[in-house]
């Protein structure tokens, strides 16, 4: 598009035809033709945002689209070229047709001039073209020469003002000439004729423009190549034409052709001009008379590629015309936004990841939005409790957590890290350009016919953000207590405690322990029609119908204690407290218990017995204690052995003799756990395609303290918790190794899960033996060689 000095009137109409293009068309418009953004979150944003810089400032503020890929939107819709300048070294003389201040200001160089045409590069076309700005044109009235508009990207065009001064030009690319993108535009057929098919193919060259009567623009493949030289200038000579040269990609050339081989037949093609279009010879090749261009489609034949839309260019956060509040204002509104239309991301997928080579594939394609989902896809197909997204030095390490264990799943490259930590701001609508602080957020999702609860947590790192999804998946509902593992004797007083009109049920144990998990079981239990339930949690894990649930925020001083004073008075029958973490909580929780209310807590504690000391050491009266405590909890969790591949072990004989004095220990007066003791048998999983290492799931190992005489005696005495559990076993007790050591002799996991959850041995420690068919194996062996 030149804009010439011999006509005034011709500049002002070039430019009024650019505002007229930005005016009727958005760049949301391209994005949703590519597949980038869905037809409805296109009419979202359009609808929310009015002009084209609006909706730019939004898709930069949320980095979904980088500025490389707007700045190629807005080259479709002005249907001006979009070349790249970094390999480029321009003469200060062509600098010079424009003052640097000026060029800087409105974010435009001259970057070459073929006799009185100068090109002339923009890189921020949104903003550079809106009917207030008119002070490039009047520059423009002021010279006597033609331009050529380009568009290019911020960074490119400020690069390119300042390389001119650095003293070491490093030339990125190996080419002089600048770069043209062309798979981003719809390339007249007239221009591609005007070589022969097979010519363009053997020598990656292709005419796709015209910039003057007698001068067009070619692409060439390979620049340096001499004869690629050789070969243009064959054609200006026996021609009597000029080129501009411009540097292209293999890409973009196999796009040229692909457009030359999809051309209608030429009998069969509609000529309105009537003009006879002579067949081109190998090197002369031009016709005469041109066709009158058509005028271009709003978008390309073929999208641009996900890699050109997922690149985030970092020098364009910069932000323009906007002041900090309402910066910040916009960035928050648009999180919300973008959360809203992005709750059901599972349609970006099409359907659940189940396999690796499904996530790898998708990694593959460059979406962001479509890693995230599939990342997350993937972990719900796992049954992983939490997604690990680890910048290093030279990698992105996504890792899950399966049945408590990290398992390392996915490597990317180090430069999407920053992209990936974005898109989970986004839907955790968090602060994108808050990267010194820890951040937490929240999301909701849907993934095909499962709704999916995701609590996030971004840590900064010397590599980077690292980021931890919490999942909670609520197709899975709330387990019961028979679910989670409580059997025997654990069952039996579990059932008859929370049948108590009042007192305070404890579970105890250290982070990911079940806990909570725990008293939702409880909790679901309890829920009946005639009871007034209230929860203060933080955060609320699961929905629990016909339960008054509040969301505690100690930012604002809504914090567990102050919850339990407004609690209780809205007339609660049952108060769960997700947890006691200070003084204030402890005897507010001790007090309602003693007011008649039955209060669920969890507390951090190694055991049961060790729970009394604790709430006393936070400064709750032993008499309080005592009095309003009805039953403590102690649990882990191990891994389930997977059923499909269970099989029968032997363990060490020194490991069975210390097993057996345990089950001794066993109070012999408890039916309940004394049905389950049966002959010594152990099992583990070989491994199959349905299990991880051959478990599957986890199940929980329990010790419950019930109040009496002895242990209130102790604990308002203060004693120590090894001569409160000391007293607790003797009184019937079962510990949480005994509770394992029988579901290991059930079947339901391992006796190493078992030594591991309960402190006996170390990792390194614990050797099982081999199957029984192995032991039958290695005898047979034995006599081999004896033999």
């Amino acid at each position: 598009m030149a804009i010439q000095k011999k006509n005034s009137s011709i500049v002002v109409n070039q430019f009024g035809g650019l505002y007229q293009a930005l005016s009727s068309q958005s760049i949301v418009d391209v994005f949703v033709v590519q597949g980038i953004i869905s037809p409805s979150d296109g009419e979202k944003i359009k609808l929310k945002y009015k002009n084209n810089l609006a909706v730019e400032r939004f898709l930069l503020a949320n980095r979904l689209i980088s500025r490389e890929a707007i700045n190629k939107a807005y080259s479709i819709i002005l249907k001006l070229p979009f070349i790249a300048l970094k390999n480029l070294e321009i003469s200060e003389e062509i600098t010079r047709l424009i003052p640097e201040k000026v060029g800087k200001k409105f974010q435009v160089i001259p970057f070459s001039k073929k006799n009185m045409v100068v090109n002339l590069a923009i890189g921020n076309p949104g903003e550079l073209f809106i009917s207030q700005n008119r002070g490039l044109e009047e520059m423009f009235l002021s010279k006597n020469f033609s331009i050529e508009l380009f568009v290019s990207t911020p960074s490119d065009v400020l690069g390119a003002w300042t390389q001119g001064k650095s003293k070491n030009k490093l030339l990125l690319e190996k080419t002089k000439l600048p770069v043209i993108f062309l798979r981003n535009r719809n390339v007249n057929l007239k221009y591609l004729e005007l070589l022969p098919f097979e010519f363009m193919l053997k020598n990656r060259m292709a005419i796709f423009d015209q910039a003057g009567e007698k001068m067009y623009r070619i692409a060439l493949e390979d620049s340096l190549n001499p004869n690629t030289g050789k070969i243009v200038e064959y054609l200006k000579v026996n021609n009597n034409l000029d080129f501009e040269e411009f540097s292209t990609s293999k890409d973009d050339i196999d796009y040229l052709l692909s457009l030359y081989k999809k051309q209608p037949d030429k009998s069969d093609r509609n000529d309105k001009t009537n003009e006879k279009i002579e067949e081109p010879g190998v090197f002369s090749g031009f016709v005469e008379s041109l066709i009158t261009q058509q005028p271009a489609g709003l978008v390309s034949k073929e999208t641009l590629e996900a890699k050109n839309n997922l690149t985030t260019d970092q020098s364009s956060g910069n932000k323009v015309g906007i002041k900090e509040d309402e910066e910040t204002k916009l960035e928050i509104e648009a999180n919300r936004e973008i959360q809203e239309m992005d709750r059901d991301i599972g349609k970006l997928l099409g359907k659940d990841v189940k396999t690796f080579d499904e996530l790898m594939k998708i990694s593959g394609e460059k979406s962001i939005p479509k890693l995230v989902a599939a990342i997350i896809s993937y972990a719900l197909f796992m049954g992983a409790s939490d997604i690990h997204v680890e910048p290093e030095a030279k990698r992105l390490r996504v890792r899950y957590r399966v049945d408590g264990i990290l398992k390392d799943i996915l490597q990317l490259s180090t430069d999407i890290g920053p992209s990936v930590v974005s898109r989970i701001k986004i839907l955790g609508l968090m602060k994108l350009d808050e990267t010194r602080i820890p951040q937490d957020g929240r999301f909701s999702v849907n993934f095909m016919k499962r709704e999916v609860d995701v609590r996030v947590s971004v840590l900064p790192t010397v590599y980077g953000e690292k980021t931890v999804m919490r999942i909670l998946d609520k197709s899975q509902g709330i387990l019961s207590l028979e679910d989670l593992g409580f059997v025997g004797s654990a069952f039996r007083i579990m059932t008859e405690q929370i049948k108590l009109p009042y007192g305070i049920i404890l579970a105890t144990g250290p982070t990911g322990s079940g806990k909570s998990t725990t008293l939702y079981a409880v909790l679901n239990r309890l829920n009946q029609p005639g009871v007034n339930v209230v929860t203060l949690e933080d955060p609320v894990e699961y929905e629990v119908p016909g339960v008054n649930q509040c969301q505690i925020k100690p930012k604002i001083g809504f914090t567990f204690a102050e919850g339990l004073r407004s609690i209780l008075r809205q007339d609660p029958n049952i108060i769960m407290v997700g947890e006691v973490r200070d003084a204030d909580t402890a005897n507010m929780a001790t007090h309602a218990a003693l007011t008649g209310h039955l209060v669920l807590t969890t507390l951090h504690t190694n055991d049961a017995a060790s729970s009394l000391p604790r709430l006393i050491n936070m400064g709750v009266e032993p008499f309080l204690i005592t009095s309003s405590v009805n039953v403590v909890i102690a649990q882990r969790l191990v891994r389930r052995v997977c059923p499909k591949c269970r099989e029968k072990i032997n363990i060490p004989s020194p490991l069975t003799e210390a097993i057996k004095k345990e089950i001794d220990l066993i109070p012999k007066g408890d039916k309940d756990d004394l049905a389950r003791i049966k002959p010594l048998q152990f099992y583990r999983g070989k491994g199959c395609g349905e299990c991880t290492e051959g478990y599957k799931g986890r199940i929980g190992i329990y010790e419950l303290l019930v109040m009496n005489d002895e242990v209130e005696s102790l604990a308002v005495s203060k004693r120590p918790a090894s001569e409160i559990k000391e007293l607790a076993v003797k009184s019937g007790m079962l510990t949480m190794r005994q509770d394992g050591i029988l579901k290991a002799i059930d079947g339901l996991t391992t006796i190493d899960e078992v030594l591991l959850a309960t402190g006996e041995l170390s990792v390194g420690e614990i050797t099982l033996t081999e199957t029984e068919e192995d032991k039958s194996q290695g005898q047979d062996q034995s006599k081999s060689k004896e033999e």
